[in-house]
């Protein structure tokens, strides 16, 4: 069904609301461990490893020009930190996406069927499919994404001025594609198409963009932001469409 852009951010607020008390409620916060060691993981690993690749990059240029570094060996230091940070930090959230894919299938599904009431029997060429397809979204999603960068970037630097904007726009944009991660596998479980989750997604873009703002927002907590963001989002996503696909009563 339609939902308005105001209706879509308040049911994207009550689903964090309700998954946090549910949560408690279920004792589903043991499984917050597996999406949390793995992002803690998959963080600092993505940050290691684009920073080498920055620095080999640097160097590789560098050696190609024939420039010799002398006294700006301090500015290009800092230069391949802050690309390999930057650039890590993008890439983190969409391996963590791929890398999580069968947690997400699985927990996504059991929420589901503790809110609706609806049995899913585990039918293992089923799950498998959800895994698959959680995986091309990511790769998809991760695609369009740095089409979307580069453009904002260059955009950005033809015209400084427009710069914030941008910047916002980029956040924006990738909240969006989070989000649709984060809601694929509840619809795939009610046979959507492909065509029909494309349009869905346009439709709630505005609820899709929030739900992904939110990670975005409880990401940068220290710690325990890094422990809950996409644990709370996979659940957070599922209730979404539970709210604004189906005509049930959900279960508390």
């Amino acid at each position: 069904m339609l939902v308005s852009p105001v209706r879509q951010i308040e049911l994207v607020f009550k689903s964090f609301k309700d998954t946090l008390s549910d949560s408690f409620r279920h004792g589903w916060w043991i499984w917050m461990i597996i999406p949390a060691i793995s992002t803690f993981i998959i963080f600092f690993l993505s940050i290691w490893l684009t920073i080498l690749f920055a620095e080999w990059f640097l160097n590789t240029v560098t050696d190609w020009l024939g420039f010799d570094l002398g006294g700006w060996i301090l500015l290009f230091t800092v230069l391949k930190y802050i690309i390999g940070v930057i650039t890590g930090a993008f890439f983190y959230k969409n391996i963590a996406l791929i890398v999580l894919a069968p947690f997400f299938a699985w927990f996504s599904e059991k929420a589901d069927s503790r809110w609706t009431g609806r049995d899913y029997p585990f039918k293992f060429h089923e799950f498998i499919q959800d895994v698959v397809r959680g995986i091309v979204l990511a790769i998809r999603n991760t695609i369009l994404e740095v089409l979307w960068m580069a453009g904002l970037w260059i955009l950005g630097l033809i015209f400084p001025i427009v710069s914030p904007i941008t910047g916002i726009l980029l956040l924006i944009i990738q909240g969006y594609f989070l989000g649709m991660s984060m809601v694929d596998y509840a619809l795939e479980r009610r046979r959507y198409s492909v065509r029909q989750r494309v349009t869905y997604a346009r439709q709630h873009r505005f609820g899709l963009s929030m739900i992904g703002l939110i990670v975005f927002f409880i990401s940068a907590v220290p710690i325990v932001g890094w422990l809950i963001a996409y644990y709370l989002a996979i659940l957070a996503g599922t209730r979404y469409v539970i709210l604004t696909v189906d005509n049930v009563k959900l279960n508390t």
